[in-house]
């Protein structure tokens, strides 16, 4: 798949006009766009993404796409984010952690309402703003870790603890870049594959405007599989104890990883991975971690419901037969098909077609396809391990699930489940194309 076609490629002076264009795009979403004002959010997201596959087809050199897409990144850095709010849990995590109080302990209500706590710069205009009063935190110890060096250096100043975060996230963009690139010298790839993710507008919106940690799983898991092919399995497995302790997401990756290294070096991945886990979880362990990390994930399997595809179709079948919502068994009956089908495709899938990175396209897609719970920034790392196979059905996924956005209002949020079928219905159509124009060709790169 190449990034541009011999019979349309975009002159520079046309290429620096769509990035000049970006860059007042992304600058108005930073600091004059509110997320209930939706036809300024379709109006930009279309132009950014419009622009972004002009950009693609172009004679600009993979050095100034890179600093195009890290001016785009800059424009963000002093902004609040104004589409997603989670930013205030992380603060407020991090100032709880910073005054000795442990985040899985007591959910925000708790701590609000005990006289007896007294934490400083945990304050009730900070509560207000929380989307999860009466939730455990879920994010786990890397986070964590980042987010207490936020509060510690910001001592109390939001918009410094908001730039504490995002340079954590813009640092590992940077790595992410970086990896790419090494990553692309190694298979000979067109290195200008890299602007596949680095300049998608989805990325630059939900990571570096909206501060989410994707961008530290898929630093970490791209930096587990450069390791592997070094053959570097213990310093690997390390790393990718990092990506499940920032996300743990990534166990999903393991049957395929397993399949591709020799029980030796299975064992020192193993061991890597087990010990650097346990040493990341410690400073939170203790008798109520368990709880309330466990409480968290009842949450997102049994409680939360939002932008899904099939689970919606069990809802509406349950609704139909027994006259409730059945998410409480969906939610857990389809994360466990996800993990079988996972598994299934781990053992059919040939290894020597697929480049590993490539293949992790798939567990996440038939994770998330399962997902009673699917927000925009969560298809992030398909799209970066999308650039490792020859499939492009990511992209379309990254504009469309974007226009889930268009739900919110002054009054609060209400989904359009009219978007959320044209998402789908697109989306798998292409999935399917894809699966079809591709099932007979050749693998990427040689992979002896």
């Amino acid at each position: 798949m190449r990034i541009k076609e011999d019979n349309f490629i975009l002159s520079t002076t046309r290429t620096y006009i769509l990035i000049v264009l970006s860059a007042l795009c992304y600058f108005i979403f930073a600091y004059y766009t509110q997320r209930h004002e939706s036809t300024a959010i379709f109006t930009l997201y279309s132009l950014l993404f419009v622009s972004y596959l002009f950009i693609l087809r172009t004679e600009l050199s993979i050095s100034q796409l890179i600093i195009s897409g890290l001016i785009f990144r800059a424009i963000f850095i002093i902004s609040v984010p104004s589409l997603s709010d989670d930013f205030y849990r992380y603060i407020w995590d991090g100032r709880l952690t910073a005054g000795g109080i442990n985040p899985f302990d007591l959910f925000p209500a708790q701590v609000i309402n005990n006289p007896v706590l007294d934490i400083k710069h945990i304050n009730h205009e900070l509560f207000m703003k929380l989307n999860s009063s009466d939730y455990y935190s879920v994010f786990p110890p890397v986070c964590q870790f980042t987010f207490w060096v936020s509060a510690i250096i910001s001592d109390g100043n939001l918009l410094v603890g908001i730039i504490v975060i995002r340079l954590f996230i813009l640092a590992a963009e940077i790595g992410i870049i970086l990896l790419l690139q090494r990553m692309f010298r190694i298979y000979g790839f067109n290195q200008k594959f890299t602007a596949i993710y680095f300049l998608n507008p989805l990325v630059v919106i939900e990571l570096a405007g909206n501060l989410h940690y994707e961008a530290l799983m898929i630093f970490f898991v791209i930096a587990t599989v450069y390791f592997m092919k070094k053959n570097k399995f213990i310093f690997a497995g390390s790393i990718f104890a990092l990506a499940i302790s920032t996300k743990i997401l990534p166990l999903l990756l393991l049957p395929f990883i397993f399949k591709r290294i020799k029980w030796n070096q299975s064992l020192q991945f193993i061991l890597a991975t087990a010990v650097i886990t346990v040493i990341t979880f410690l400073p939170l362990l203790n008798s109520n971690f368990i709880y309330g990390f466990t409480r968290s994930l009842h949450l997102y399997f049994q409680k939360f419901e939002f932008n899904a595809s099939f689970f919606y179709l069990f809802r509406e079948a349950g609704f139909l037969v027994k006259g409730i919502d059945i998410i409480e068994i969906a939610g857990i009956a389809l994360a466990a098909i996800a993990i079988i089908i996972i598994i299934i495709v781990a053992v059919k899938e040939k290894k020597e077609k697929h480049l590993l990175l490539g293949i992790f396209v798939w567990p996440l897609f038939i994770f998330f396809s399962l997902s009673t719970y699917v927000h925009s920034w969560y298809i992030l790392p398909i799209l970066a391990f999308s650039v490792f196979s020859r499939f492009r059905f990511p992209i379309v996924w990254t504009y469309f699930i974007f226009l889930t956005y268009l739900g919110y209002s002054e009054s609060g949020y209400r989904e359009n489940l009219w978007i959320v079928l044209m998402e789908y219905i697109i989306l798998y159509a292409v999935v399917i194309y894809e699966l079809i124009t591709h099932k007979n060709k050749k693998p990427l790169v040689s992979l002896s």
